[in-house]
Parts: structure tokens; sequence; C-alpha cells
């Protein structure tokens, strides 16, 4: 069971790479066909199996011997092993939702941009499980973030980091969304660059925090 999870998630792990590429090129997700991102050659069928296929080819294109990014190959790896820590269903939404930010750190940090469909199935996984009233007050506050950043869109706080906000929000207790959001403020005060009116990405911040209150919380046992 432990091997099938890692194997599904490893899968997963490859179209979130896929993402974060596309993004970060501006090209769709849907097209072209997987491609070499320095000569654009298409990639053959075996060099899609995830994990494998990049020790395969040593980590370079098999045509131009490019470097192949290792993020790639770490977020195979990542998401097969955090797969295998799901032991019920109520955790798999949990788990996508952390994947999903994971390849939206990736983005922001690349582009300080992630696409807009993260937010929207971080919404739906953060609130499918709430009663009525609550899903409408999720989809409610998500409008007006939107209206928000439409009228004063140089807020200091991105609109994408603001979405990530309310839907975790919607799903974690006061408590823990305070200790999520005071983890990763602290963990952005100590690492980021220092240079004045410099925007940081703080979508990895943010997602850095989830997953450590994740861990926490699924792997550590208090008495």
């Amino acid at each position: 069971m432990q091997v099938l999870l890692f194997l599904y998630g490893s899968c997963w792990g490859s179209f979130l790479a896929v993402v974060t590429s596309r993004h970060r090129h501006a090209e769709s997700i849907l097209w072209p066909a997987s491609h070499c991102d320095t000569c654009h050659t298409p990639l053959h069928y075996w060099q899609l199996i995830p994990i494998l296929s990049y020790l395969l080819v040593r980590g370079r294109c098999i045509k131009c011997t490019a470097n192949i990014p290792p993020e790639t190959f770490l977020m195979e790896i990542g998401c097969g092993l955090l797969a295998m820590i799901v032991t019920d269903g109520s955790q798999i939404s949990t788990y996508l939702l952390v994947t999903l930010w994971l390849a939206a750190a990736g983005c922001d940090q690349a582009t300080l941009t992630f696409p807009g469909w993260i937010s929207w199935t971080s919404l739906l996984l953060s609130g499918w499980h709430l009663a009525l009233p609550l899903q409408l007050l999720g989809l409610l506050g998500f409008w007006l973030i939107q209206q928000l950043y439409h009228h004063w869109p140089s807020l200091p706080l991105g609109n994408g980091d603001a979405e990530l906000l309310w839907c975790y929000s919607l799903s974690h207790s006061l408590n823990a969304s305070a200790a999520w959001l005071l983890t990763a403020c602290a963990a952005a005060l100590v690492t980021a660059s220092r240079t004045p009116h410099q925007p940081i990405a703080f979508v990895p911040y943010l997602t850095g925090s989830a997953l450590l209150w994740w861990l926490w919380s699924t792997l550590i046992t208090v008495p």
C-alpha cells in the first residue's frame, strides 16, 4: 500500500512540477506536449516516468544535454513521500492542498505570481466539508478579496497571499491559523532579503509553515 501511495504521489508531483515550469515560461499546462525547456525537443514516453526518467538521463536533456532543473526530481520524490503519510480519507484534502501550495510556492519564487486556479482549488479543498453557511462565507470572503485588490492593487500583501490566508483560516481554528501565520512571518523575517522596498515571495513561507504544522500534527504524537 505504501508503495502505491508513493507512486501515486510521485505522479501527482510530476504534474505539479509541470505546472510550475509552464507558469515560469508563460505556457499552457495543456499545450504543447512535454518538451525540453532549452531545445524544445518533445520528450519520449519513457522520459515522462517520474523519478526514474530523471535518473536514467542523469538530469540532462538527451538532445542538447542542458541540465534539467532538479526541482522536478525533488517535487516528484517529495510528493511521493508525503503521500505515504496519508493514513485516511480525511487527510487527502490536506495533502492535495499542501502539495498544490508547493507548486504555487515554486511559481511565486520565480515570478511573484501563481496560477489563479490554485486559489480556487484551495478554496474547494478547504471548504468542501463545511456546513453550507460557512461555504457561502468562504465564497463571500474570496469575492471581497478579489474586489479589494481590484480597487487597490498595490497593497503590501499580494492578493494570492491573501487568498491562501483565507483558505487556510476556513479549515483551521483561530489558534492554528495564528500559529501557522506567525511561523511563516518569523521565517520570512529571518531569511528574506533585506533590500528596502523589494517585494518578497511570501507563498513559499506560507507553504513551508503549512507543511511543518501538518507534519507535526500527523507524525508527532502528543501524550
